[in-house]
Order: structure tokens, then sequence, then C-alpha cells
């Protein structure tokens, strides 16, 4: 298996991805914890990647690299706009420019990540109770301290497994960044720039002079795009903010965002 898990390594190493991936058909039938984790840098999706990590981790729990790939997988506060920034180039995506159930579910997301990071200190109070209770091992009251420290580790083992489980709950409920959806963006107060904002209206919707102005000039707020998909969406938002208005993007669907005429 050494030998064929080489061969999977140079060949990822090489670029060559349809090679690497024909040697793994054969090396899953009988694969080990580094041919998992070789199979998780050429997976086709990142639900694939996580499931051969997982997988790595399960035949070898010491197994660094896997389980540093997976915890980088876990960072669900970085995963929505790293993904963003993948698919739409340079174009800056934060969460504040995403619609507000997309906002609630990040929220719910870093929650839960501050928990996360908690069990994760539990899990090392725990180890800092193992090494006390050896040192005091002698004097009796050692193994009582050494089994607290075995509760500490099945507690936030227990508490990972959960709280991880329900991130990846939330993340699988927050929508690609594609070319399909229909989404609006809504100028609540156009700044101090005014003529540049009448430019880029008049830019992204090709409405005239007059009317660019009067769509500019009228109450807040102001729906500037409609019924577009994401990336349209988030350019137009980008445009506008860079031009000193506040802008957020809205679901043409729920949020009710008329359609511009």
């Amino acid at each position: 298996m050494s030998n064929l898990n080489t061969q999977i390594k140079m060949a990822i190493e090489s670029q060559e991805i349809v090679h690497a991936r024909e040697l793994l058909r054969d090396a899953l039938k009988d694969a080990d914890a580094e041919t998992y984790f070789l199979a998780s840098k050429v997976s086709v999706d990142e639900e694939q990647r996580e499931e051969f990590l997982k997988k790595a981790i399960s035949i070898d729990p010491f197994h660094t690299e896997a389980r540093a790939a997976l915890r980088k997988m876990e960072e669900p506060s970085k995963h929505p706009i790293a993904t963003s920034v993948s698919k739409l180039g340079t174009t800056p995506i934060h969460s504040d420019d995403l619609p507000q159930r997309e906002r609630d579910l990040l929220d719910e997301i870093r929650k839960l990540d501050i928990e996360l990071n908690s069990s994760r200190n539990m899990t090392n109070l725990a180890w800092g109770v193992l090494l006390v209770g050896f040192l005091l091992a002698p004097v009796g009251i050692g193994v009582l301290i050494i089994i607290g420290s075995f509760y500490l580790f099945w507690k936030s083992n227990k508490d990972k497994a959960q709280i991880t489980e329900q991130i990846y709950s939330l993340r699988r409920r927050l929508p690609e960044l594609d070319e399909g959806g229909s989404y609006g963006v809504v100028i609540d107060d156009i700044g101090a720039r005014k003529i540049n904002v009448i430019k880029e209206v008049r830019a992204l919707t090709q409405l005239g002079l007059k009317e660019a102005k009067e769509l500019v000039e009228s109450p807040p707020p102001i729906i500037v795009m409609s019924n577009v998909n994401k990336q349209s969406a988030l350019d137009g938002a980008s445009k506008f903010k860079n031009v000193g208005a506040i802008v957020r993007i809205v679901d043409s669907e729920t949020d009710g965002a008329a359609t511009l005429k």
C-alpha cells in the first residue's frame, strides 16, 4: 500500500489529478489512513473531501495532516467568505453584503464556533489535570484526579462532536454563490457623492441621466438592481460602496424587491 500511496502522492504533486484518481480507484478498496488523506486532496467537492478526511482520522486518530485539514474545514466563520471569493474572483465579500437569512445562519455558526473553541479548551484542561494526576499518583488522591481527567476528555469530545454536527448542518443550509438565484441591490443612503452614484446607476441599469437622477433622489430604500444573479448583485453592491453609498443585497423572492422599470 505504501508504494501505491507514493505513486498517488507523486501524481498529485505533478498535478496529474486524473491519473491520481485512477490510482485511487484500486487503492481505496483496501485503504489506510494515508490513502484517504491523499484522496481528500483530489476529491470532487467539499463534502467528499470531508468524508475522506474523517475516514482517515477514524483509521488513524493521530494522522496530523488529516486532522489539520479537517480542522481548517471546521472554521465556519471563514468558510462562506472563502467560498465566495473563490467563486467570484477578486470581488471582496463580507457577511454584511449577504441577504438577511444568510446573515442569520452565519451568526448562528459563529456562536457555535465559540462553543467549539470552549470545548477544545476543555480538552487542553483535561491534559493538564491528567498530568497532575500522574504526579500525585503516589499520594493516593492522584487516582481520583486521573479519573476526573477522563471525564473531562469524554465531556469535551462529546460536546465537540455535537457542536461540529450542528455547524455542518447549518453550513449545508447556506446557498452556493452560483449564477442562479434572484437578488437585488438596495441603497439605504447615497452618501455625499451623489453624482458618482448616479453614474453607477446609469452604468448598471442603462437608465438615462434624468431617470437615474430621479431614482437616486427618491426616498430610500432605493432599489437600483433587481432580479439578478448573486454575482451581479455582489459586483453591483461593491461598486456603490466604492462611491460611498450604504447598500445591502436582498433576496428578490423573500425580501420583496420590485423589478425596475
